[in-house]
């Protein structure tokens, strides 16, 4: 790698490398936005302004959707992919990026209905074997 601002406006040599056939120099694009990803109403990049807050942000996009989990955003740094709880973050920077993660959904009555029936069917077999135990030893 080579950090061109160095090499360039700094004049250090030690960054100035000879390319060989193969070589490619790769240029990031540079993200000017924040992105917002999970449970919004209308999740993607948002242009990024300085004076914005994580909760501003989450309104441009249309606020929490109805599965969201509020108290557990994150914000994602693009600089070192590092995950920091939201209410930790002063200031965002340009391709940060804002998780608002869903909140899961409640066992489903059935599932839970058929749980039920089973240990109370394993209960009664149980009580039943004790009292024909109690009946054959008397």
């Amino acid at each position: 790698m080579v950090d061109f601002e160095k090499l360039f406006l700094q004049g250090d040599s030690r960054e100035d490398v000879v390319l060989q056939i193969g070589d490619m120099i790769f240029i990031p694009e540079k993200k000017e936005y924040i992105s917002i990803i999970g449970q919004v109403v209308n999740p993607g990049n948002i242009t990024f302004k300085p004076n914005l807050s994580v909760e501003d942000y989450i309104n441009i996009a249309g606020g929490f959707s109805w599965r969201a989990k509020e108290n557990d955003i994150r914000v994602i740094r693009a600089n070192t992919g590092e995950w920091v709880d939201a209410d930790d973050v002063d200031q965002l920077k340009p391709g940060d990026t804002i998780w608002v993660p869903e909140d899961p959904p409640g066992p489903k009555f059935w599932e839970v209905f058929t749980t039920s029936l089973q240990v109370l069917g394993q209960v009664a077999a149980i009580i039943a074997a004790t009292i024909a135990v109690i009946v054959a030893s008397r």
